[in-house]
């Protein structure tokens, strides 16, 4: 059998194989948060797809950290209503697939229109014309209950994990780097300080849901922009957090002012060698900590997915833009398939009211 169908073990929690969908926004909330029935529907053809796991599109953990209006939230109590029903769709057709929740908070990314964007420092993002206030010490605070908060109620809904979102220069993740905290208190300046902020939110949540409870993080390795965080420097990070009891990482990279062709999603993966840009910080984890590492990096092919695990410092293959093509692309690989479909035109991130889409399929507009 293919490594990439072996059984696994995440957080003490089966999976039946090595295939996890990656976090990615569904953009298909009502206005309080919660999620809309497209979205269920949405679930349900992944989870009869064949993937192992499933972590379900970032959620934000109180208002001041939302990113746009049909982003969903896990905010309030009425939201573990939505995410039980999400569970509910996705185990009624495959129970063993893994369920995982992500919180987040958009920090200086958040939506202005909706709430006023709060940061670290008051660092303006490319592309956004309001700068950040800069945060108070009391509502950091604050902000670390929030998360655990919404780590309790993702356990209170039955999901099977909570992974924490510091990647991608959203609010933990501007923490971390040190071109978005210029702060010179206690939640900013040397390595130690800037990973204040998501020491204390994992330390709260494992306070909140119990150290029994699977706790992953996405986070970001580096942010390749002059100024921010360094290769080196977030691995160092990362293994300082492993210690602290989580069970799985996947690192990532890039923040607002990363290039497109350095980014997290890259285009134009067209081939083979293009693939897996993100393995040699994954080989690196694995070698400083010997924690799951789940891979992103525009894995494609077949072939390139056996050899990464074959090699041993990676645990599973995780992605999402092949799966907003197939969702069904597990299976297809399992019956033989070498190569997805998608293009990584990256256009399923514009997708307006209908929610995330291909362009190419499923009533796409191209």
């Amino acid at each position: 059998m293919s490594k990439l169908f072996e059984e696994g073990i995440i957080g003490g929690c089966i999976v039946k194989n090595r295939i996890v969908r990656s976090a990615t926004e569904e953009y298909m909330a009502h206005p309080d948060g919660s999620m809309r029935e497209e979205c269920f529907g949405f679930f349900e053809k992944l989870a009869a797809g064949g993937c192992g796991a499933i972590v379900l599109g970032h959620a934000f953990v109180f208002t001041a950290g939302r990113c746009h209006p049909r982003m969903k939230g896990v905010h309030d109590d009425r939201m573990v209503e939505s995410f039980a029903g999400i569970k509910e769709c996705i185990k009624n057709i495959d129970k063993r697939i893994m369920v995982i929740g992500q919180i987040n908070h958009g920090g200086r990314l958040s939506d202005p229109e909706i709430t006023e964007p709060v940061a670290p420092s008051a660092v303006r993002p490319r592309g956004m014309k309001t700068v950040p206030r800069e945060m108070t010490p009391d509502e950091i605070k604050d902000t670390i209950n929030k998360f655990a908060d919404a780590a309790l109620r993702v356990k209170k809904a039955g999901l099977d994990g909570v992974q924490l979102h510091a990647a991608h220069g959203y609010l933990v993740s501007q923490f971390m780097s040190p071109y978005t905290n210029r702060r010179t208190d206690e939640w900013g300046g040397d390595t130690a300080s800037r990973l204040k902020f998501p020491r204390e939110i994992i330390r709260k949540i494992i306070e909140y849901v119990g150290s029994d409870f699977p706790l992953m993080v996405k986070i970001n390795i580096a942010d390749f922009v002059p100024g921010g965080l360094e290769p080196a420097e977030g691995l160092e990070m990362v293994s300082a957090l492993v210690d602290e009891g989580i069970c799985a990482v996947e690192p990532s990279c890039a923040i607002a002012e990363t290039k497109t062709i350095n980014g997290a999603a890259r285009p134009g993966i067209t081939d083979s060698k293009k693939e897996a840009y993100l393995l040699p910080y994954a080989d690196a984890l694995k070698k400083n900590t010997g924690v799951t590492v789940i891979a992103i990096g525009g894995m494609r092919s077949r072939t390139v997915m056996e050899r990464v695990l074959e090699q041993g410092s990676v645990d599973y293959i995780s992605m999402s833009r092949p799966l907003i093509r197939e969702p069904d692309l597990p299976q297809k690989i399992r019956d033989g398939k070498e190569r997805a479909d998608c293009v990584s035109c990256n256009s399923c991130f514009q997708p307006g009211d209908k929610g995330v889409r291909c362009v190419f399929v499923n009533g796409g507009e191209k």
